[in-house]
């Protein structure tokens, strides 16, 4: 996210774009909507997405080592490979709302 959006407080709203392998690294996209949106393969390790709406999202194989997950909604997002390891506030509640398989990297706590 640009500076200037930070600094004006812009919340992006990605609903149903289609951007795989994009590089969101250490990103701060709290409250962002990606309801449906592809981001497979994508590496977000180390983001703030606190409070972001994931709900239908394709995440498969995306690295999201280190993620904040507090209050992000991620019903129905596909998880299927993804790197979750060291992820931070991530519950069982919102694992067991989203597709996670046996390729899925889950934090020590949550295995």
């Amino acid at each position: 996210m640009p500076s200037w959006a930070q600094e004006v407080g812009w919340i992006p709203n990605l609903s149903w774009a289609r951007i795989p392998r994009v590089d969101l690294s250490r990103s701060t996209l709290q409250h962002a909507k990606f309801r449906g949106t592809v981001l497979r393969e994508s590496d977000l390790r180390g983001s703030n997405l606190s409070h972001a709406y994931f709900r239908e999202a394709d995440l498969r194989r995306a690295d999201l080592r280190g993620v904040n997950f507090e209050g992000t909604d991620l019903e129905d997002a596909d998880l299927r490979g993804a790197d979750l390891r060291d992820a931070k506030n991530l519950t069982r509640e919102q694992l067991d709302t989203a597709v996670v398989d046996e390729t899925t990297r889950l934090p020590e706590d949550l295995q």
